[in-house]
């Protein structure tokens, strides 16, 4: 039964890193433009490199209990939790500490910042939820389709 468990936890586990993978990459949008939900001047600071290090530190760490068993190695695992929790309650000053390491993100996310405003960026990501899965995810897999697709949005504004 543990074992059990722990297989569909390794199994999530790494479908978000897989996940964190394409976000770095830019193939999958959806989490940095959820970012640009937000009413306000500011937009939340997202960094997924740091989901993407977090979560393969979460993995390799519940790999380490897995393969350690029930040994004394599994006391040793809870002091490694520590810096997990320490890097995640810390994650903002670390990002504003290094932002050469952890503000790193896709090209399309740049080209969007220097070709829109706050209210236009807002209003795409409010209208990316419109979309259905599987344009979402042809736009999501192609930049040139998305930045069409964004010109059209940013044409209806006018």
């Amino acid at each position: 039964m543990i074992a059990l468990f722990f297989y569909t936890i390794l199994i999530l586990l790494g479908v978000w890193v897989i996940r964190d993978i394409l976000v770095v990459t830019g193939v999958y949008k959806d989490p940095i433009l959820r970012r640009f939900e937000v009413y306000g001047t500011d937009e939340d600071i997202y960094s997924p490199v740091m989901m993407l290090v977090l979560s393969c530190y979460l993995l390799i760490l519940l790999l380490l209990i897995f393969l350690a068993g029930r040994t004394p190695m599994m006391m040793l695992m809870v002091f490694l939790w520590s810096p997990l929790y320490i890097v995640y309650q810390r994650r903002d000053k670390l990002i504003e500490k290094f932002p050469h390491i952890f503000l790193y993100y896709p090209t399309w996310r740049y080209r969007l910042l220097w070709r829109t405003s706050r209210e236009e960026r807002r209003r795409i990501a409010y209208l990316w939820l419109f979309l259905p899965l599987r344009t979402r995810m042809l736009y999501s897999t192609h930049d040139a389709f998305f930045n069409q697709w964004t010109d059209m949005v940013l044409l209806t504004m006018v």
